[in-house]
């Protein structure tokens, strides 16, 4: 008998220690698979391309199983290269935080689909404008001359790079007009000596002159001549030549392009350079189109621009694709804002 109790208590201990089987078990079930009525999510964005604190708009076309056309609430996310605007919606901007390969995905309902988009420096493709291409205008072009009256001389303040500050001399004067109704007077150094040979040099850059966009001739007073190899310049309502300097420029075959650069200092800079519209155009682009223009935004940023507007609007015959496609790409806003200006740059068609 006692050995039958031994055996049951020892039976009644093992039943004890075993684990349960029954409902009330701790054992995790696997969850069940979730479904999705999300078929695929198309990403697209507005550039392939941005410069660094560029942006681009990047949107999401999803397909529904059932057809469905609800405005789907996407889900993004974005490596350390760039960051959103808003983590969800239909469309986000992505904003290029330094320079490196932007990974955006969407995601809905566990779908998701990547698109990369590349984050470049702003580098400036050109150092100076003037020596970019020699043949926007040439000295084979058309000029709007009409007249080069001298008539004596007179006392006349120009400046004069060679002492960098401004001269009073007994110039020669010359009276110039032009076909499409604007005037100037050329005002020549006594150094040339004489009547003919001040004269020559009048003749040279009246016509000269006279092919630039009337745009810029348009507040040109005067143009001082003096010798000299001198940087030209611009503004004071003037255009300011050292015939020395005009040398090399004429052997580079960029005169022309030197001048147009100096004339719109002179006509545009007062109303353009510091416009709400003209800075809201360099803060649009990012970039800037030279070097020259980079280091002196509010002093150089017009001129530097302008050229290249006359480039790839009205030489695109004379100038490269890619020369194009570069002046285009890099300064898009500033080209549509003298675009939107609807300038007269005659007798450039």
């Amino acid at each position: 008998m006692l050995e039958k109790n031994i055996m049951g208590f020892l039976y009644v201990f093992m039943l004890f220690l075993m684990p349960s089987c029954s409902s009330n078990s701790n054992v995790e079930e696997e969850p069940e698979e979730q479904e999705t009525n999300v078929s695929s999510i198309k990403i697209s964005a507005a550039a392939e391309w941005i410069y660094v604190s560029g942006k681009s708009e990047v949107s999401a076309e999803v397909t529904y199983k059932d057809a469905s056309t609800a405005t789907p609430n996407v889900n993004w996310t974005v490596n350390s290269i760039g960051s959103l605007s808003n983590a969800k919606g239909v469309s986000t901007t992505v904003e290029a935080i330094k320079k490196g390969t932007i990974n955006i995905v969407a995601e809905l309902e566990g779908v998701t689909s990547s698109i990369t988009i590349e984050a470049k420096e702003a580098i400036p493709p050109f150092s100076g404008t003037i020596f970019v291409d020699p043949d926007i205008i040439t000295s084979s072009d058309p000029s709007v001359l009409k007249t080069v009256n001298y008539s004596g001389q007179g006392s006349r303040t120009m400046y004069d790079r060679r002492v960098n500050d401004w001269v009073t001399v007994n110039a020669f004067l010359f009276d110039v007009t032009f076909d499409d109704g604007l005037a100037t007077e050329v005002q020549v150094n006594p150094e040339f000596a004489t009547k003919e040979l001040a004269e020559i040099e009048a003749n040279i850059y009246a016509l000269e002159a006279g092919r630039l966009p009337k745009i810029l001739r348009k507040d040109v007073n005067a143009i001082w001549i003096h010798k000299g190899v001198e940087l030209f310049g611009g503004g004071n309502n003037s255009l300011l030549i050292h015939t020395g300097q005009a040398a090399n420029y004429i052997a580079d075959g960029i005169l022309e392009e030197t001048l147009v650069h100096e004339a719109a200092h002179t006509s545009l800079d007062a109303e353009h350079a510091a416009s709400p519209g003209w800075l809201a155009s360099q803060t649009a682009d990012i970039n800037f189109i030279s070097t020259y223009a980079r280091d002196n935004p509010t002093r150089e940023d017009v001129a530097e621009s302008f050229l290249m507007y006359l480039a790839v609007k009205y030489r695109t015959d004379r100038i490269s694709q890619d020369l194009e496609t570069t002046i285009n790409g890099t300064i898009p806003n500033r080209i549509k804002y003298f675009d939107d200006l609807s300038l007269d740059v005659s007798p450039i068609d």
